[in-house]
């Protein structure tokens, strides 16, 4: 074996572990990921319209507490599950307990804020509605958040799947240096739809997909560039 596969091939055998904000997505304010892709959706009279398009996450505010760092986010990149024409970035809240990233939707900035807050008191519970995004430790063949829809199943279909794990050349705006970075793949099935999130581990989330598989809402967006505040 070449010497120059061996990291590699260490890396593919050995889970990644977040570290602790800095973990799968750096929950730190000002940090804004700009995204460009494509999106379908399905228009009056059941025409199939097309668009490019251009998104922007950023995180707003953030919050600790004792076992929880929390982040206020404009933008989260699943709002374009079933994009609509006009549609803006709405707010909702990502924290991380125990290196694991979860996400819950809020209807509103407000919402957000105060949902924000409940969920890094001390002996706070999940807020409603709250879903596992990436999990402590990846690992190839790895499922979790698993939801009750499972059942008995013994497929990867209603969890997140580690798919893959890849080493890329990083973009320019993505502002890491070295010549590569490893990116996960992580997708979640369905009957009616799937999604794909592919991350690298400090930077966050490089490329989202979003298909159904009946009336047609399709999403395909990868990061262009990401910035820290001053």
């Amino acid at each position: 074996m070449s010497w120059l596969l061996q990291p590699l091939v260490f890396l593919a055998l050995h889970p990644f572990r977040t570290q602790g904000v800095q973990g799968a997505l750096p929950l730190e304010v000002g940090r804004t990921w700009e995204y460009r892709g494509s999106v379908r959706w399905s228009g009056s009279e059941q025409r199939v319209d097309s668009a490019a398009i251009s998104w922007t996450m950023q995180i707003v505010a953030t919050q600790d507490g004792p076992e929880v760092h929390g982040a206020l986010v404009r933008g989260w990149i699943q709002e374009l599950a079933w994009y609509q024409p006009g549609q803006t970035p709405g707010y909702s809240v990502l924290w991380v307990r125990s290196g694991r990233l979860y996400h819950v939707a809020t209807p509103d900035s407000a919402n957000a804020a105060l949902t924000l807050r409940q969920a890094v008191e001390p002996g706070a519970t999940a807020p409603t509605g709250s879903e596992l995004i990436v999990d402590s430790a990846l690992v190839v063949g790895h499922l979790y958040g698993q939801i009750e829809e499972r059942g008995d199943r013994t497929d990867t279909f209603y969890a997140w799947y580690v798919e893959s794990m890849t080493a890329i050349s990083p973009l320019p705006g993505w502002s890491l240096a070295g010549p590569t970075v490893l990116q996960w793949h992580l997708v979640y099935r369905t009957a009616p739809d799937h999604q794909i999130l592919e991350v690298v581990p400090g930077l966050g989330i490089t490329h989202y997909v979003f298909g159904h598989h009946g009336t047609v809402a399709d999403a395909d967006i990868q990061l262009v560039t990401v910035t820290r505040a001053p």
